[in-house]
């Protein structure tokens, strides 16, 4: 499991770049198409036709036409099958990806309606342009960096066009400050003391943005970060714990087997052993994502 950095390879200074599938397969390698990987930048994957999977923070993601996958930096993916793949990938360094308005745990795709598809598409297709004429003076960057921005809003607006209704403010707040610091305790009420809801309005605001209530909101996340140090670091399963706010081993360990139903070295082992795809497949992650055609948010598998 490696640590990728952002470099672009028409240019040193580039922002964002374009990327045919076939010239990434070329650039990764056979081995590399299989590796667990996290990226320190964001990685948008446009497919125009054929199809393939793919893998994100443990969730399997069938490839089709018309689909367009975001994985943001820090998130864990994995190539899975792209030889069958007409698409193109855009990356972009972190400060593009708009994490502000992002909670990990939200879909990493959107299925697009044709138009959009187009655009989209023909977005990438400038990236590529300007990137073979870039020449890093400021009006350039800005541009590619405008380019990728559209994107992205292409992406938010499908996100936007799923919800029957916007994400409830309880809910956005409550994980706005279990995101700054989701270690320092289990107990939702630590987070709910500090936004000025009541826990009733929390719970029911969680509920309906997640399925869960707030308690289960938190839990997804510690066990999110959890399957993440499992996968990406060689730290003991106590280092981790502690790392989590776990005072004993042995109640982490406990704490991911019932949620998850495997235990931190059970995933760790698997995932050595068969990737990420073999993970997700097995159904060793319940990891909450946002429905790419509702409001609710889904088991992993």
């Amino acid at each position: 499991m490696r640590q990728i950095d952002f470099a672009g390879a028409a240019h040193p200074d580039l922002t964002v770049e374009a990327i045919e599938v076939p010239t990434l397969i070329e650039r990764i390698g056979e081995a590399g198409l299989g590796e667990v990987q996290r990226l320190s930048f964001g990685v948008m994957l446009i497919v125009r036709g054929g199809t393939g999977s793919h893998v994100v923070d443990f969730e399997s993601i069938e490839l089709q036409a018309g689909r367009i996958v975001f994985a943001r930096p820090g998130q864990v993916l994995q190539w899975v099958d792209l030889a069958a793949l007409d698409a193109v990938v855009v990356v972009a360094r972190p400060e593009l990806c708009g994490l502000d308005s992002w909670f990990p745990g939200q879909a990493a795709y959107r299925d697009l309606e044709s138009d959009a598809m187009a655009t989209a598409a023909d977005l990438a297709r400038c990236v590529q342009r300007e990137q073979e004429q870039f020449s890093a003076d400021e009006a350039s960057v800005r541009l590619l960096d405008s380019l990728f921005a559209s994107l992205t809003a292409v992406f938010d607006r499908a996100e936007g066009r799923s919800r029957s209704t916007p994400l409830p403010e309880p809910y956005v707040l409550f994980r706005t400050v279990l995101e700054a610091d989701f270690t320092r305790s289990r107990d939702a009420r630590v987070y709910m003391n500090e936004i000025g809801f009541s826990e009733r309005t929390i719970n029911r605001a969680c509920q309906r943005a997640t399925g869960f209530t707030a308690k289960g909101v938190v839990d997804q996340r510690i066990v999110l970060e959890a399957h993440r140090l499992l996968a990406l670091t060689d730290l003991p399963i106590n280092a981790i714990a502690r790392q989590l706010g776990f005072t004993e081993a042995a109640n982490f360990d406990k704490y991911i087997a019932r949620l998850t139903g495997a235990r931190p070295l059970e995933f760790r082992t698997r995932l050595r052993a068969r990737g990420a795809s073999a993970v997700a497949d097995a159904g060793f992650s319940p990891l909450s994502t946002f429905d790419a055609s509702t409001s609710g948010l889904h088991l992993g598998r």
